[in-house]
Protein backbone atom coordinates (compact mmCIF):
# COMPACT_ATOMS: atom_id res chain seq x y z
CA UNK A 1 0.00 0.00 0.00
CA UNK A 2 1.69 3.32 -0.89
CA UNK A 3 1.29 6.55 1.07
CA UNK A 4 -1.22 8.10 -1.41
CA UNK A 5 -3.63 5.48 -0.55
CA UNK A 6 -2.80 4.92 2.54
CA UNK A 7 -3.66 8.85 3.23
CA UNK A 8 -6.50 9.24 1.27
CA UNK A 9 -7.79 6.21 3.20
CA UNK A 10 -7.41 7.76 6.63
CA UNK A 11 -8.22 11.07 5.16
CA UNK A 12 -11.70 8.98 4.70
CA UNK A 13 -11.56 7.46 8.10
CA UNK A 14 -11.48 10.70 9.82
CA UNK A 15 -14.31 12.38 7.74
CA UNK A 16 -16.63 9.70 8.20
CA UNK A 17 -15.85 9.94 12.27
CA UNK A 18 -16.38 13.99 11.31
CA UNK A 19 -19.80 13.08 9.82
CA UNK A 20 -20.61 10.67 12.85
CA UNK A 21 -19.26 13.13 15.57
CA UNK A 22 -22.01 15.66 13.92
CA UNK A 23 -25.02 13.24 14.25
CA UNK A 24 -25.69 13.90 18.12
CA UNK A 25 -25.91 17.98 17.49
CA UNK A 26 -28.90 17.53 15.30
CA UNK A 27 -30.87 16.07 18.24
CA UNK A 28 -30.42 20.07 19.70
CA UNK A 29 -30.93 21.67 16.47
CA UNK A 30 -33.81 19.92 15.42
CA UNK A 31 -36.69 20.86 18.48
CA UNK A 32 -38.79 17.93 17.36
CA UNK A 33 -39.54 14.30 18.87
CA UNK A 34 -36.29 12.18 18.91
CA UNK A 35 -39.08 9.48 16.85
CA UNK A 36 -40.13 12.12 13.92
CA UNK A 37 -35.63 12.88 13.91
CA UNK A 38 -34.83 9.26 13.64
CA UNK A 39 -37.36 8.00 11.47
CA UNK A 40 -37.21 11.19 8.79
CA UNK A 41 -32.98 10.14 9.57
CA UNK A 42 -33.52 6.06 8.89
CA UNK A 43 -35.93 7.09 5.68
CA UNK A 44 -33.46 9.49 4.08
CA UNK A 45 -30.32 7.40 4.56
CA UNK A 46 -32.24 4.10 3.53
CA UNK A 47 -33.25 5.84 0.51
CA UNK A 48 -29.67 7.41 -0.71
CA UNK A 49 -27.96 4.42 0.33
CA UNK A 50 -30.53 1.95 -2.16
CA UNK A 51 -29.91 5.13 -5.10
CA UNK A 52 -25.67 4.10 -4.71
CA UNK A 53 -26.80 0.18 -5.10
CA UNK A 54 -28.53 0.97 -8.31
CA UNK A 55 -25.69 2.66 -9.60
CA UNK A 56 -23.43 -0.14 -8.68
CA UNK A 57 -26.02 -2.35 -10.54
CA UNK A 58 -26.07 -4.26 -6.74
CA UNK A 59 -29.98 -6.68 -5.90
CA UNK A 60 -31.23 -6.87 -2.37
CA UNK A 61 -30.57 -10.96 -2.79
CA UNK A 62 -31.15 -12.31 0.13
CA UNK A 63 -32.53 -15.21 2.06
CA UNK A 64 -35.94 -15.42 4.15
CA UNK A 65 -33.85 -15.60 7.16
CA UNK A 66 -31.42 -13.37 6.27
CA UNK A 67 -34.79 -10.15 6.23
CA UNK A 68 -35.66 -11.25 9.07
CA UNK A 69 -32.77 -10.63 10.95
CA UNK A 70 -32.15 -7.66 8.75
CA UNK A 71 -35.88 -6.52 10.03
CA UNK A 72 -35.09 -6.95 13.87
CA UNK A 73 -31.71 -5.54 13.77
CA UNK A 74 -33.27 -2.85 11.78
CA UNK A 75 -35.91 -2.02 14.74
CA UNK A 76 -32.79 -2.23 17.28
CA UNK A 77 -31.06 0.36 15.23
CA UNK A 78 -34.21 2.51 15.35
CA UNK A 79 -33.91 2.04 19.26
CA UNK A 80 -30.41 3.18 19.23
CA UNK A 81 -31.10 6.29 17.83
CA UNK A 82 -34.06 7.45 19.42
CA UNK A 83 -32.82 6.72 22.62
CA UNK A 84 -29.88 8.32 21.59
CA UNK A 85 -31.64 11.35 20.39
CA UNK A 86 -33.54 11.22 23.53
CA UNK A 87 -30.50 11.38 25.92
CA UNK A 88 -29.10 14.38 23.88
CA UNK A 89 -32.05 16.54 24.13
CA UNK A 90 -32.84 15.37 28.01
CA UNK A 91 -28.98 16.62 28.92
CA UNK A 92 -26.12 17.34 26.47
CA UNK A 93 -24.04 16.37 23.79
CA UNK A 94 -21.39 15.45 25.74
CA UNK A 95 -23.41 13.35 28.38
CA UNK A 96 -25.47 11.42 25.31
CA UNK A 97 -21.96 10.75 23.22
CA UNK A 98 -20.29 9.18 26.83
CA UNK A 99 -23.05 7.50 28.20
CA UNK A 100 -23.74 5.56 24.73
CA UNK A 101 -19.88 5.09 23.87
CA UNK A 102 -20.46 2.59 27.25
CA UNK A 103 -21.27 -0.40 24.49
CA UNK A 104 -18.11 -2.15 25.17
CA UNK A 105 -18.96 -2.85 28.56
CA UNK A 106 -22.51 -4.69 27.32
CA UNK A 107 -20.67 -6.24 24.67
CA UNK A 108 -17.86 -7.70 27.06
CA UNK A 109 -20.95 -8.91 28.89
CA UNK A 110 -23.04 -10.16 26.15
CA UNK A 111 -20.47 -12.11 23.54
CA UNK A 112 -18.87 -14.65 26.01
CA UNK A 113 -22.50 -15.87 26.37
CA UNK A 114 -23.59 -15.48 22.85
CA UNK A 115 -21.00 -17.26 21.63
CA UNK A 116 -20.08 -19.32 23.92
CA UNK A 117 -16.21 -17.28 24.49
CA UNK A 118 -14.43 -17.50 27.79
CA UNK A 119 -14.46 -14.16 29.64
CA UNK A 120 -11.06 -12.73 30.00
CA UNK A 121 -9.78 -11.29 32.82
CA UNK A 122 -9.10 -8.04 30.78
CA UNK A 123 -12.56 -7.63 29.87
CA UNK A 124 -13.83 -7.43 33.41
CA UNK A 125 -10.61 -4.84 34.25
CA UNK A 126 -12.06 -2.97 31.08
CA UNK A 127 -15.92 -3.29 32.19
CA UNK A 128 -15.19 -1.81 35.44
CA UNK A 129 -12.89 1.33 33.58
CA UNK A 130 -16.46 2.09 31.94
CA UNK A 131 -18.84 1.48 35.15
CA UNK A 132 -15.99 3.84 36.70
CA UNK A 133 -16.56 6.08 33.58
CA UNK A 134 -20.49 5.96 33.98
CA UNK A 135 -20.16 6.91 37.59
CA UNK A 136 -18.31 9.97 37.32
CA UNK A 137 -20.67 11.29 34.51
CA UNK A 138 -23.58 10.65 36.35
CA UNK A 139 -22.52 12.08 39.60
CA UNK A 140 -21.03 15.11 37.63
CA UNK A 141 -21.71 18.70 38.96
CA UNK A 142 -21.46 22.28 37.33
CA UNK A 143 -22.03 25.37 38.12
CA UNK A 144 -22.43 26.19 34.55
CA UNK A 145 -25.82 27.45 34.32
CA UNK A 146 -26.06 26.02 30.91
CA UNK A 147 -25.64 22.62 31.88
CA UNK A 148 -27.77 19.89 32.98
CA UNK A 149 -29.38 19.75 36.67
CA UNK A 150 -28.22 16.50 38.51
CA UNK A 151 -31.96 14.97 37.39
CA UNK A 152 -31.56 15.77 34.02
CA UNK A 153 -28.01 14.33 34.19
CA UNK A 154 -28.74 10.88 35.35
CA UNK A 155 -31.70 11.36 32.91
CA UNK A 156 -28.80 11.37 29.64
CA UNK A 157 -26.80 8.84 31.49
CA UNK A 158 -29.95 6.39 31.73
CA UNK A 159 -30.91 6.89 28.32
CA UNK A 160 -27.52 6.90 26.83
CA UNK A 161 -26.84 3.67 28.35
CA UNK A 162 -29.62 2.38 26.85
CA UNK A 163 -28.45 3.63 23.64
CA UNK A 164 -25.00 1.80 24.27
CA UNK A 165 -27.21 -1.58 25.05
CA UNK A 166 -28.90 -1.35 21.75
CA UNK A 167 -26.01 -0.88 19.93
CA UNK A 168 -23.57 -3.61 21.25
CA UNK A 169 -26.70 -6.38 20.41
CA UNK A 170 -26.77 -4.80 17.21
CA UNK A 171 -23.03 -5.15 16.21
CA UNK A 172 -23.50 -8.90 17.79
CA UNK A 173 -26.81 -9.76 15.64
CA UNK A 174 -24.44 -8.44 12.79
CA UNK A 175 -21.65 -10.56 13.71
CA UNK A 176 -24.57 -13.58 13.95
CA UNK A 177 -26.17 -13.37 11.05
CA UNK A 178 -25.25 -10.86 8.44
CA UNK A 179 -21.72 -10.04 8.22
CA UNK A 180 -21.13 -12.32 4.74
CA UNK A 181 -22.93 -9.25 2.29
CA UNK A 182 -22.42 -5.76 1.37
CA UNK A 183 -21.72 -3.41 3.93
CA UNK A 184 -24.01 -0.73 1.70
CA UNK A 185 -26.60 -3.33 1.39
CA UNK A 186 -26.88 -3.93 5.05
CA UNK A 187 -26.74 -0.60 5.90
CA UNK A 188 -29.37 0.29 3.51
CA UNK A 189 -31.77 -2.74 4.71
CA UNK A 190 -31.53 -1.80 8.45
CA UNK A 191 -32.11 1.82 7.79
CA UNK A 192 -35.07 0.94 5.55
CA UNK A 193 -36.58 -1.56 8.44
CA UNK A 194 -35.69 1.49 11.02
CA UNK A 195 -37.97 3.67 9.51
CA UNK A 196 -40.91 1.19 8.77
CA UNK A 197 -40.55 0.20 12.91
CA UNK A 198 -41.09 3.76 14.11
CA UNK A 199 -44.46 3.81 12.05
CA UNK A 200 -46.98 2.86 14.25
CA UNK A 201 -45.05 5.27 17.06
CA UNK A 202 -45.18 8.31 14.53
CA UNK A 203 -48.48 8.01 13.59
CA UNK A 204 -49.70 10.53 16.17
CA UNK A 205 -46.88 13.28 15.79
CA UNK A 206 -47.03 16.08 13.98
CA UNK A 207 -44.48 16.23 11.29
CA UNK A 208 -44.71 20.10 10.95
CA UNK A 209 -41.39 20.60 9.97
CA UNK A 210 -40.63 24.08 8.52
CA UNK A 211 -37.32 24.61 5.40
CA UNK A 212 -34.80 25.03 7.83
CA UNK A 213 -36.03 21.53 9.58
CA UNK A 214 -36.11 19.50 6.68
CA UNK A 215 -32.38 20.61 5.09
CA UNK A 216 -31.20 19.65 9.13
CA UNK A 217 -32.86 16.73 8.41
CA UNK A 218 -31.68 15.97 5.00
CA UNK A 219 -28.45 16.92 5.84
CA UNK A 220 -28.60 14.57 8.95
CA UNK A 221 -29.57 11.69 6.66
CA UNK A 222 -27.24 12.64 3.67
CA UNK A 223 -24.71 13.69 4.87
CA UNK A 224 -23.97 12.36 8.57
CA UNK A 225 -25.05 8.81 8.08
CA UNK A 226 -25.29 7.67 3.70
CA UNK A 227 -21.95 9.64 3.29
CA UNK A 228 -20.61 8.51 6.72
CA UNK A 229 -20.74 4.80 5.85
CA UNK A 230 -20.04 5.40 2.10
CA UNK A 231 -16.86 7.29 3.17
CA UNK A 232 -16.02 4.45 6.00
CA UNK A 233 -16.06 1.93 3.33
CA UNK A 234 -14.07 3.61 0.98
CA UNK A 235 -11.51 4.11 3.91
CA UNK A 236 -11.25 0.59 4.90
CA UNK A 237 -10.26 -0.56 1.57
CA UNK A 238 -6.82 1.51 2.16
CA UNK A 239 -6.59 1.21 6.10
CA UNK A 240 -6.53 -1.51 8.87
CA UNK A 241 -9.79 -2.18 10.01
CA UNK A 242 -8.35 -1.72 13.62
CA UNK A 243 -6.55 1.33 12.72
CA UNK A 244 -9.97 2.58 11.33
CA UNK A 245 -11.98 1.05 14.66
CA UNK A 246 -9.29 3.02 17.16
CA UNK A 247 -9.91 6.54 14.93
CA UNK A 248 -13.77 6.15 15.16
CA UNK A 249 -13.47 4.73 18.79
CA UNK A 250 -11.40 7.05 20.01
CA UNK A 251 -12.00 10.83 18.09
CA UNK A 252 -15.63 9.95 17.91
CA UNK A 253 -17.10 11.66 20.87
CA UNK A 254 -14.08 13.91 20.86
CA UNK A 255 -15.62 15.75 17.28
CA UNK A 256 -18.93 15.95 19.01
CA UNK A 257 -18.45 17.27 22.10
CA UNK A 258 -15.77 19.96 20.28
CA UNK A 259 -18.99 20.57 17.61
CA UNK A 260 -21.08 21.11 20.68
CA UNK A 261 -18.59 23.29 22.73
CA UNK A 262 -17.97 25.64 19.36
CA UNK A 263 -22.08 25.39 17.93
CA UNK A 264 -23.80 24.89 20.75
CA UNK A 265 -21.47 26.61 23.56
CA UNK A 266 -22.08 23.39 25.71
CA UNK A 267 -18.59 23.50 28.03
CA UNK A 268 -18.64 19.70 29.91
CA UNK A 269 -17.89 19.78 33.46
CA UNK A 270 -14.50 18.45 34.71
CA UNK A 271 -16.03 15.49 36.02
CA UNK A 272 -17.56 14.39 32.78
CA UNK A 273 -14.31 15.15 31.01
CA UNK A 274 -12.44 13.00 33.23
CA UNK A 275 -15.42 10.07 32.96
CA UNK A 276 -15.19 10.49 28.95
CA UNK A 277 -11.45 9.38 29.54
CA UNK A 278 -12.10 6.17 30.99
CA UNK A 279 -14.79 5.53 28.85
CA UNK A 280 -13.11 6.00 25.47
CA UNK A 281 -9.61 4.96 27.10
CA UNK A 282 -11.52 1.57 27.53
CA UNK A 283 -12.52 1.57 23.92
CA UNK A 284 -9.17 2.36 22.22
CA UNK A 285 -7.81 -0.77 24.66
CA UNK A 286 -11.01 -3.09 23.62
CA UNK A 287 -9.72 -2.07 20.07
CA UNK A 288 -6.33 -3.64 20.14
CA UNK A 289 -8.22 -7.05 21.44
CA UNK A 290 -8.51 -9.46 18.46
CA UNK A 291 -12.43 -9.71 17.58
CA UNK A 292 -14.65 -10.47 14.80
CA UNK A 293 -14.89 -7.78 12.29
CA UNK A 294 -17.98 -5.22 12.32
CA UNK A 295 -19.89 -4.33 9.83
CA UNK A 296 -19.88 -0.38 8.84
CA UNK A 297 -23.48 -0.59 8.97
CA UNK A 298 -23.44 -0.91 13.24
CA UNK A 299 -21.61 2.18 13.05
CA UNK A 300 -22.85 4.72 15.09
CA UNK A 301 -23.69 7.96 13.38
Amino acid sequence: MNSRNSFGGMASVHAATLAFGLAGLFGKFLEHSPVLITQGRTAIAALALAIVLGIQRKRLQLSGHEWFWLAVTGAILATHWVTFFHAVQVSTVAIGVLSYSSYPLFTTMIEPWVFRERLRPLHLGLALAVMVGIALIATSKSGNPTNPDASNVLLGVGWGLVSGFTFALLTILNRLHVQTHSPLLIGCAQNGFAALALLPFSVGLSWNLNEHDWSLLLALGLICTAAGHALLIHGLQRVRAQLASLILAGMESVYAILFAMLLLSEIPSLQTVLGGIFIIGTTVVACFQPSEPVTPSSASG
